[in-house]
């Protein structure tokens, strides 16, 4: 192992060319306790069979060319624009451990594209990154990091397998925490904590394009032990359709979600990109897309939020605005009394779909953006709710635990908003116990 301490770097200077040489040369590299940020002007390359471990105090900074990007695995594979062939490689055994890791800004004009070829391509198609980001990679794990105020998604996964995220902080993040697109398999994320500016977990196996580096199935993610300070959490399954015409299945399957608090939405909706009317786009999945054999357990909630982002109002904690199959809620508790939470005028779960406007301070309709499908019709087969209390207390009332959702269309809109629509939900095989 090779140990840095401080007097192997400099304040103000580039600390990329000490790390990665270190790298390079030993399989494990250890930097200790740092009393100034370690600069980086671009991501530190992990390639595979290597460590690195971080004195959980030490700071590392982007500097301004980085492109957000503080470490990735060394040979990512992109199939934003056609699905990635079978024998696409994969990074393997890799570990990153501590650290605090800080990328502000999105500067990405002087990003060396010859050095960083993988990164300006990402670049180039303006897609968020994250400041730890592993793409076509087996085998890691990333342990005990701090993640603080930076403008990309903390953890960013896409096309792995076998992974382990444990330890995770997320400090007045102001995207996502952690990001899963699809073809990922077998992850656990654990022992979560921290605050994001939208959501702390993200399963997305579609995801818009200025999101996704990979699409395709996301299954077998076991998420526990997650304390939120008032976030979101998305599961975002659909099809993709390609540019070159090709489509892709993104169904997520076999995933479960153990003792979690602070969140105020769950998310397992089909939801376009944000910007299709005002940048003239078709960024929308194919189909509503697949959830199933989905299980919630020991979740405790607040009970009293009925606001989310951008202008959108609340229906439920969860809101299925895509097709969901063997869904399990058990030992949902709800801190607010029944009567208290039917008076938001919400439910614990909604089937159906969604109409939101999006005004974006414009007084202008024809700049307001739908957010959602509101002519889209989801099925949910198999749903069963166990152990549901509100304020420790069983619920009287069917609706106030799941809602089915018929959406009409708005006439007098857009005097008033949201726009509605025709779709609805179908519920079959439901068990309330």
């Amino acid at each position: 192992m090779i140990r840095l301490t401080e007097t192997d770097f400099a304040p103000e200077r580039d600390a990329l060319p000490v790390i990665q040489d270190a790298l390079d040369a030993e399989n494990a590299v250890e930097i200790g306790k740092i009393s100034f940020p370690l600069l980086l002007s671009a991501p530190i390359l992990l390639k595979s069979g290597r460590s690195l471990r971080v004195d959980p105090e030490t700071l590392i900074c982007g500097m301004p060319d980085c492109g957000g990007c503080l470490l990735r695995n060394e040979n990512i594979f992109i199939g934003a624009v056609s699905p990635e062939p079978d024998d696409a490689p994969y990074d393997a055994d890799m570990s990153v451990e501590g650290g605090i890791w800080h990328a502000s800004g999105r500067t990405w004009s002087e990003i060396d594209s010859e050095r960083n070829p993988a990164i300006a391509t990402l670049r180039d198609r303006g897609t968020i990154l994250g400041v730890l980001f592993f793409c076509s990679a087996r085998r890691f794990s990333i342990r005990n990091i701090t993640v603080r105020q930076s403008d990309f998604y903390a953890v960013l996964v896409s096309r792995c397998q076998d992974f382990l995220a444990e330890g995770l902080y997320f400090e007045d993040q102001y995207k996502d925490g952690i990001h899963i697109n699809g073809p990922t398999a077998r992850g656990t994320v654990r022992n979560v904590r921290g605050t994001c500016g939208d959501d702390i977990v993200a399963l997305n196996a579609w995801d818009w394009h200025s999101s996704a580096v990979n699409y395709g199935p996301i299954s077998h993610i076991t998420v526990e032990n997650v304390e939120a300070e008032h976030d979101e959490m998305r599961l975002l399954p659909g099809k993709k359709l390609y540019d070159d015409g090709s489509v892709r299945d993104c169904p997520i399957t076999d995933c479960a979600f153990r003792r979690m608090s602070g969140l105020y939405s769950v998310k397992m909706y089909q939801q376009p990109y944000c910007y299709n009317k005002n940048r003239h786009m078709n960024d929308r999945s194919l189909t509503p897309g697949l959830q199933e054999d989905i299980l919630f357990e020991d979740i405790s909630l607040e009970g009293t939020v009925t606001d989310a982002l951008a202008e959108v109002t609340l229906d439920a904690f969860w809101e299925i605005g895509a097709d969901a199959k063997n869904v399990t809620w058990r030992r949902i508790s709800v801190k607010a009394d029944e009567e208290t939470f039917r008076n938001t005028g919400m439910s614990l779960v909604t089937v159906g779909p969604k109409s939101s406007t999006w005004k974006r301070g414009e007084t202008d309709p024809e700049k307001w953006e739908e957010l959602f499908e509101p002519d889209l019709i989801c099925r949910a087969e198999g749903l069963t709710l166990e152990g549901i209390t509100f304020a420790g207390v069983p619920a009287e009332h069917e609706d106030t635990i799941l809602r089915v959702i018929h959406l009409t269309p708005n006439p007098d809109y857009p005097n008033t908003t949201p726009m509605g629509g025709t779709g609805y939900g179908i519920v079959e095989d439901l068990s309330i116990r």
